[in-house]
């Protein structure tokens, strides 16, 4: 699950398994049977021959940042990031995914009395800009055999838009690799724990040696299952982002995100997941909150 942040432009971020090469939730968590959609957790790997969309939306927006002494500064302006991210994941084998995943990107800077919801208007101007940022392929697998709540996914976003770094900026015009590790377990019988380590390597394409940055989230969550419909869950990041950038630093930014969601079933075939962040701390980084919408389909 990716959640957009940073003081220059957001990032986004999101939050189950059967029998054989994926975690039996149905022995270990009660309330989950084989019809929902909550044994695929983000740990386990799809089924040969199955396929799953997920699209996640993400309004980021901020009228304050975190300076470089930590310290919560007042924006003169409103500044909102909307995301869509779409990632298609297909069951290529027991062991190995593979997909696409697409970044749509609306940014608007406003008055501070202004709407964040503006940036759905999808507008192209000197104060906004809609564009399809990125795309890219993705592949999924279980690196160890054994440790089957164990997964790591690989996306190579490829910018596909041209001057994303101009006014008013959008994101970095770069080529972002972007590495997370999944794990979970359950503590007991309706609660679950979930933990995912990202690796973002973000290659400049303008020049790779003075601006490409290396970032490292690291992501928390604990989930409550009501009932086989419904869940809900806390979650809390933290993420440092190095590299030699404009704010002169190998250390230069870095934010800690706290929030609350949850998930519903529709039916047997689709999910609905509402997610709130807000941005507690950090330097150099946007002090904003997110507003999240997520929708999933899975073809058993």
């Amino acid at each position: 699950m990716r959640i957009e942040k940073g003081i220059k432009t957001p990032k986004s971020s999101s939050v189950f398994e059967d029998e054989g090469d994926m975690v039996n939730v149905r022995s270990q968590c009660g309330p989950i049977d084989s019809t929902s959609l909550f044994k695929y957790t983000p740990a386990s790997l799809l089924k040969p021959g199955q396929l799953e969309a997920k699209l996640f939306n993400n309004l980021y927006t901020q009228t304050s940042f975190y300076n470089r002494e930590r310290i919560e500064t007042k924006d003169s302006q409103k500044k909102t990031w909307y995301t869509a991210n779409l990632q298609l994941l297909y069951g290529l084998n027991e062991k190995v995914n593979v997909g696409m995943a697409f970044n749509f990107k609306s940014v608007v800077i406003n008055g501070l009395s202004d709407s964040p919801l503006d940036a759905l208007q999808f507008e192209n101007d000197d104060n906004s800009r809609a564009v399809l940022a990125s795309l890219g392929p993705q592949i999924k697998f279980i690196p160890i055999k054994k440790i089957k709540n164990l997964s790591v996914l690989s996306t190579l976003y490829i910018p596909v838009a041209s001057d994303l770094e101009s006014h008013p900026f959008v994101q970095h015009q770069s080529v972002d690799w972007y590495t997370q590790v999944f794990y979970d377990l359950v503590l007991e019988e309706h609660v679950r724990l979930f933990f995912e380590i990202d690796a973002l390597y973000e290659i400049d394409t303008y020049d790779v040696l003075g601006e490409s940055e290396f970032g490292t989230p690291v992501k928390a969550f604990a989930t409550y299952y009501y009932n086989q419909s419904f869940a809900l869950y806390g979650m809390a990041e933290w993420s440092q982002k190095y590299g030699d950038s404009a704010f002169g630093t190998l250390f230069h930014q870095w934010h800690v995100q706290a929030g609350v969601g949850g998930k519903l079933q529709l039916s047997p075939l689709f999910e609905l997941e509402l997610l709130y962040t807000n941005f507690v701390a950090g330097k150099n980084a946007g002090a904003g909150e997110t507003f999240n919408i997520g929708l999933r389909f899975l073809r058993q």
